[in-house]
């Protein structure tokens, strides 16, 4: 089963919903100010999707977020005619500019450039030094309050080697996506569908 079909398997199994927001599993430090941003402009705006990741990218490598419509990510399951639209949940959405409207959520900071998610060893140990550092006193920590750690992120620079590769290919096999439904109206209402 593809990671888009699970997606559309969650939703008709969870939902109603009118709209979905995607997080992924090799992202542990999910911001909920940058997830509130990207549903707060996908609803104000009325589009079909809208991401934390434009062609600019100015948030870490890590703190992704992405929201649909769901009706729009059922349509682009409906459409999905090549192997990287059935495997990778969004691709016609941010590829389609022409079929889907699409917002995008920047911040001022450019931190583009900067790792935040779990790929390679050092980036483990970079995540449990933030949890180890912030967890303990505040569980519901947000990226401002990293920013003591994000000078040790940016000189951590690029990733070695692909062979360093956390777990490789049997994590690729078992990585975990995980959408949150919502309502625009009643967020304090989301329910999580683990894909």
């Amino acid at each position: 089963m593809t990671f888009l079909a699970r997606f559309i398997g969650a939703l008709a199994t969870f939902g109603p919903a009118d709209h979905v927001v995607r997080l992924t599993a090799d992202c542990p430090l999910a911001d909920p100010e940058a997830i509130d941003a990207v549903i707060d402009k996908v609803t104000r705006a009325g589009a079909d999707y809208g991401s934390n990741t434009p062609p600019q990218r100015t948030f870490p490598k890590g703190l992704d977020v992405e929201a649909m419509t769901a009706a729009a990510l059922r349509e682009a399951a409906a459409r999905a005619a090549t192997a990287e639209e059935r495997e990778h949940v969004t691709w016609a959405l941010h590829r389609r500019q022409d079929l889907y409207r699409q917002v995008f959520v920047s911040q001022a900071a450019a931190e583009g450039d900067v790792r935040w998610t779990v790929d390679y060893p050092d980036d483990y140990a970079f995540i449990r030094a933030v949890y180890d550092g912030l967890y303990p006193s505040r569980p519901r920590f947000q990226l401002r309050r990293c920013a003591p750690l994000r000078s040790r992120a940016a000189r951590s620079g690029p990733p070695r080697r692909r062979a360093a590769r956390l777990a490789g290919s049997q994590a690729q096999q078992s990585s975990v996506s995980f959408a949150v439904f919502a309502s625009p109206s009643r967020r304090t209402g989301w329910r999580r569908a683990w894909t």
